[in-house]
């Protein structure tokens, strides 16, 4: 039996029980090739533990990150089953670290299932998002939708409403994390939406100045490309003034 090095960033590896799991883990988190290591995830991937899925989507979320350093993600081969096995764990109530030692955290299942479905949601996952935000209680979650809800809204000529809504709460809020705020800030400005140019208008008058600067470029970049929603009409109530700040 391998030992394992706890890489994952919501679980805690090391409590794994099952043997072949264990293996696969030890195997995941110092791999001794490339095939093994693809075995190693598709193992972690298709078991029956939600801890174990959780793992292995947070190891193709490291993998894809290296991407930005020229690396190749070992398991995009498996790209229609990550996304499948984020579903199923998004469907799921969120696990406890009462009730699931190996949680590293609340909802770790919903935040393995959103680093997976990051770089790969669709628009049919927007009501599922909007479903996991409206009942998010954690920062990671709450990011992990922001970032995922991206790829959700491109290409989508009518995004999600409740999603928009939720998302333009998140960015307003205060008392949120300033990184979900911010990716919250972003993905706004992809969706195609009178509504998102509006809770961007919102945001360019919150109580934080450095959002209120990434509203204002978002508004004034999506207008410049052209995006649906982001040409403000005269005298409608939607001047682009507050976001005129400027950089300090």
């Amino acid at each position: 039996m391998g030992e394992v090095t706890e890489m994952s960033r919501h679980w805690r590896d090391s409590l794994l029980v099952d043997e072949r799991l264990r293996a696969a883990a030890a195997e995941l988190s110092n791999p001794k090739a490339l095939e093994s290591l693809r075995n190693a995830f598709t193992t972690m991937l298709h078991s029956d533990s939600t801890a174990a899925v959780g793992i292995a989507l947070d190891y193709y979320r490291s993998y894809e990150a290296m991407g930005r350093h020229g690396y190749d993600n070992p398991f995009e081969d498996h790209d229609d089953d990550v996304v499948r096995r984020a579903r199923e764990l998004l469907g799921l109530p969120p696990v406890s670290p009462s009730d699931e030692p190996m949680a590293k955290e609340f909802a770790a299942n919903h935040a393995s299932a959103l680093d997976g479905l990051m770089n790969l949601a669709e628009p049919e996952d927007a009501d599922l998002l909007a479903q996991v935000l409206r009942t998010a209680s954690t920062s990671n979650v709450r990011l992990g939708v922001a970032l995922a809800a991206v790829c959700a809204f491109e290409d989508n000529a009518t995004p999600s409403e409740p999603l928009i809504d939720l998302l333009g709460e998140l960015a307003a809020d205060p008392s949120a994390d300033y990184h979900a705020r911010s990716a919250a800030v972003s993905s706004l400005g992809v969706a195609e939406s009178k509504r998102a140019f509006d809770a961007l208008l919102r945001v360019a008058d919150a109580d934080d100045e450095s959002l209120c600067r990434q509203a204002a470029r978002v508004i004034a970049e999506s207008a410049e490309l052209g995006v649906a929603g982001f040409t403000p009409t005269p005298g409608k109530g939607t001047s682009t003034s507050p976001t005129t700040k400027p950089e300090v």
